[in-house]
């Protein structure tokens, strides 16, 4: 049996208006699943926009010995500086240090009069070339132990609940959104299914008199898809 465009046009449009509330409910659930998804993609991008930023910033902090000498001091420099596993390592003077607590300590005299910039160590601020939190605990380990280093401070366990966090929140989110889809799919095709219940005395009719399946399937199937397209309209 040849398909009619007019046919398939009018059997969509009464399948959509026979079931009204059961079409609003899918329009409805696929255009509030694609607003949660799309709302779970932004927010994951950020996630991932702020941990992407959060790496870049990452770096450990090796204070020397405070009577180190010269020689020494460029021994650890030297270090750092051929170490394949660091990116860049900045030598902070006591005057730059002394600078840094003073604005980190702003409005506190008792203590800005009891430290003057000798009381502060020389330290090098590296950043690592990979900023997992392997790695950057490799190169505390082993800066610790290297003469002329006094002590080395690195926030890997922040660094490991941040990628934790960003993981679980990733994976989270991932599935989240596919459950919704799959629920919203799910309600498309009961209410198509619903629809074919009750015509089923006509579909039985339809096949007596030479009707194929895909004359048949049609119209439920446009049915489908314009549900689809205006929820996401």
């Amino acid at each position: 049996m040849a398909i009619n465009a007019n046919y398939v046009l009018r059997e969509t449009g009464q399948n959509l208006t026979r079931n009204i509330t059961l079409t609003v409910a899918s329009v409805l659930t696929v255009f509030v699943t694609l607003a949660i998804v799309g709302t779970i993609v932004l927010v994951r991008q950020g996630a991932s926009n702020l941990t992407a930023r959060y790496k870049d910033g990452v770096e450990f902090i090796v204070y020397v010995d405070p009577d180190i000498g010269a020689d020494q001091l460029a021994e650890v420099r030297t270090s750092l500086e051929d170490n394949p596993l660091v990116k860049e390592a900045t030598y902070v003077d006591r005057e730059k240090t002394y600078a840094d607590f003073r604005r980190l300590f702003k409005g506190q005299d008792t203590m800005l009069e009891n430290v003057t910039a000798q009381d502060l160590p020389t330290s090098f601020r590296v950043k690592p070339v990979e900023t997992d939190v392997n790695t950057v605990q490799q190169l505390v380990n082993y800066y610790r132990k290297q003469p002329g280093v006094f002590e080395v401070s690195a926030a890997t366990e922040v660094i490991r609940q941040l990628k934790g966090m960003s993981d679980f929140l990733n994976q989270g989110l991932t599935v989240f959104g596919a459950l919704l889809l799959a629920a919203s799919a799910l309600l498309i095709l009961n209410t198509v299914r619903t629809a074919m219940f009750a015509r089923r005395r006509e579909i039985e009719v339809m096949k007596l008199v030479g009707a194929t399946n895909w004359f048949i399937r049609i119209p439920f199937m446009l049915e489908g898809l314009i549900q689809g397209l205006l929820g996401g309209a």
